[in-house]
C-alpha cells in the first residue's frame, strides 16, 4: 500500500495575471464598444443597466462573475489571460450575451464627447442609416451624424429619409432647413428627403438601420452629450411606426 505521506503537498502555481494584463484585455473590450469602469480595485463591464460582469482581485488570482438585478454570482478565478478570457466569455453567456459581438447597449456621458461619438458609432456596427426619426431634428443634427460616422465604418444609405417636426422649422431663423439638408446629401453624395410632422407630441428618437435594426437614442442627435442610454433592438415596431408618420408628413421646403 502506498504511503500518502510520500507525496509532496500540492501548491498551485502563483498567478501570473497582473493588473496591467487585466486592464490591457479590458481595454480591448472597451475599444470594441463595451462600457468598462473601475470600481476601487475592481472592474465592471456594463452590459445593460441590470447586467454587469465583474472582475475582482483575490490575492494572486482574479475572481470573475456577474451581477443580474443586484444578485452576484461568481463563475471562477483566473490566474492568466487565457483563463480571464474564458471566464469573461462564460460569464457573458450566463446572462445571455456574446462578448464576440458588438454591444447592443451603450451609455452616453456628460463631459465625454469623444466617447459618446465612439459609443454611438459602435452601436451602429457598420450598418447603413436608412432613416432618422427625431422631433428635434435640425441642421446641427446633420453635422453631428457626419461626425459620428467618422468614428466607424457606417454610412448613410442612399434615399435616406429624415423626419423632423415643426418644433425646429418655425421662427424668424428656422433651425432645420432644406438648404442644410441639400448640403448634407451633396457632401455624402447620396439622395434623400426630409419631411416634417405637424404633431409636436412625439418624443421618441431613433435611427432605422440596414439589417432590420433600430438604434434607440435617449437624447436628440443635436444634443447627444448627456447622461443617457442608447440601445439596439429589432425594427419590428419602429419601422412601421416611421412609415406611418412619414406618409402623413409634409416635405421640408
Amino acid at each position: 500500500m502506498s504511503n500518502a505521506n510520500a507525496f509532496p503537498e500540492y501548491v498551485r502555481p502563483a498567478g501570473t495575471l497582473t493588473r496591467n494584463d487585466v486592464e490591457s484585455y479590458l481595454s480591448q473590450l472597451a475599444n470594441n464598444g463595451y462600457s468598462v469602469y473601475k470600481q476601487i480595485e475592481s472592474y465592471v463591464i456594463e452590459l445593460d443597466p441590470s447586467r454587469t460582469i465583474n472582475v475582482d482581485p483575490n490575492g494572486d488570482l482574479w475572481n470573475v462573475g456577474y451581477i443580474v438585478t443586484n444578485i452576484r454570482s461568481t463563475v471562477g478565478s483566473a490566474m492568466n489571460v487565457q483563463e480571464l478570457r474564458e471566464l469573461l466569455d462564460k460569464s457573458a453567456r450566463q446572462v445571455g450575451h456574446d462578448l464576440s459581438q458588438p454591444p447592443s447597449t451603450g451609455r452616453l456621458v456628460d463631459g465625454a464627447p469623444i466617447n459618446n461619438y465612439q459609443t454611438i458609432s459602435n452601436l451602429l456596427g457598420g450598418a447603413d442609416v436608412e432613416a432618422v426619426f427625431d422631433p428635434y431634428l435640425d441642421n446641427a443634427s446633420l453635422a453631428m451624424l457626419v461626425t459620428i460616422l467618422s468614428f466607424g465604418s457606417s454610412s448613410v444609405a442612399n434615399d435616406v429619409r429624415l423626419l423632423g417636426s415643426s418644433r425646429t422649422t418655425g421662427g424668424a431663423i428656422p433651425r432645420f432647413s432644406k438648404v442644410a439638408v441639400d448640403a448634407f446629401l451633396a457632401q455624402l453624395g447620396i439622395r434623400g428627403e426630409a419631411r416634417i410632422m405637424s404633431s409636436t407630441t412625439e418624443h421618441r428618437r431613433f435611427l432605422l438601420l440596414s439589417g432590420g435594426r433600430s438604434l434607440i437614442l435617449g437624447p436628440s442627435l443635436n444634443a447627444i452629450h448627456k447622461n443617457e442610454a442608447a440601445h439596439i433592438e429589432p425594427d419590428t415596431q419602429d419601422r412601421p411606426f416611421f412609415d406611418t408618420q412619414w406618409s402623413s408628413a409634409q416635405p421640408l421646403t
